[in-house]
């Protein structure tokens, strides 16, 4: 059995996510899945980390 990380979101977070669900729930939907994917895999094969961030922080990923 695998590590599983925590996610947690920002309150900024939660509004863009709100308000993509109400704009477009099949992408809000998308989106979700893949922050949820990334408790089992903090690091996805294509992620990329971002400059200016602390070690462990911030990368950036890319869904279809």
């Amino acid at each position: 059995m695998s590590k599983r990380y925590g996610i947690a979101y920002s309150s900024a977070a939660v509004r863009d996510l709100e308000k993509l669900r109400k704009s477009d729930q099949r992408a809000a939907d998308k989106v979700k899945a893949a922050i949820d994917k990334l408790a089992d895999d903090p690091r996805p094969w294509g992620s990329t980390k971002l400059s200016g961030h602390a070690e462990s922080a911030s990368r950036s990923m890319t869904t279809g």
